[in-house]
């Protein structure tokens, strides 16, 4: 009887150690790249995966901050072209075209006022100030850390004859380019950014040419599938003339202004 009692008590400490929680032991799951980059291009994930970028207003009347990432959201007040603000966050499912400028809604902080602002209207790079000359704003894009090209020649017998200005910068839209140029090198007001066409050769007069300019238009070339290759900005009066040509390049887009007495 005591051999049976004897047995029975050591095949319960046998089941009782066996029934012990056994340790856990740490596992890690390798993500893949394909799981990085989802995480990468979807802010609304987590915030602190988004590095927060400076941009600049380059629409020319200023750029409205709403309290949504829609048009139809309140408008809080309207930042002036040229403001620097911060873009901390870029919504997913956004993206419109205003204007026949593409673009999405960002989350920015503009001094401190968080809201949202359309992309389109938003640059990398610092805007042209009013009068400024072309080796100014180079300098002044340089000192940012980009790249920029400046060439600048003039006829033998004198800038009055011709000369030629060529800027290579690191503009990344046709409408960040237009904007640059069309202040830099003083478009008349009436020229806007093109709207789309199907034409191959699309050529857009002034709203506010006058009656004595043979010619104030913007001439865009488009490609088959009805993107734009080349825009020339034509001014043309009695004597005098100039051009502006915008095109893409290896930096960004090539900007080249010839003038001169004819």
């Amino acid at each position: 009887m005591k051999n049976s009692i004897l047995v029975m008590g050591v095949l319960c400490l046998a089941l009782i150690s066996c029934k012990k929680t056994p340790k856990t032991v740490p596992t890690t799951v390798n993500e893949t790249p394909k799981e990085k980059a989802l995480v990468a291009i979807n802010p609304d994930v987590d915030e602190g995966l988004f590095e927060p970028k400076t941009k600049y207003v380059i629409a020319p009347s200023g750029l409205t901050l709403r309290s949504g990432s829609n048009l139809n959201s309140k408008k809080v007040l309207r930042m002036p072209y040229g403001s620097e603000l911060l873009v901390t966050n870029i919504p997913e499912h956004t993206q419109m075209t205003v204007a026949a400028v593409e673009g999405a809604m960002h989350r920015v902080n503009f001094q401190g006022v968080e809201g949202f602002a359309f992309s389109g209207y938003l640059s990398n790079l610092v805007p042209p100030t009013e009068n400024e000359e072309p080796e100014a704003y180079a300098n002044r894009v340089k000192a940012l850390g980009l790249e920029v090209v400046l060439k600048q020649e003039q006829d033998p017998k004198g800038a009055f004859y011709g000369s030629t200005t060529a800027l290579d910068l690191p503009a990344t839209t046709w409408n960040e380019a237009f904007t640059i140029a069309h202040r830099l090198f003083d478009l008349t007001t009436g020229i806007e950014f093109p709207k789309q066409s199907a034409l191959r050769t699309q050529v857009v007069e002034s709203k506010t040419k006058r009656e004595k300019v043979w010619k104030d238009q913007l001439e865009v070339t488009r490609d088959e599938n009805g993107m734009i290759e080349q825009m020339t900005y034509t001014y043309a009066i009695d004597g005098y003339s100039r051009t502006i040509e915008i095109t893409p390049s290896e930096i960004g887009f090539l900007l080249v202004e010839r003038e001169g007495m004819k």
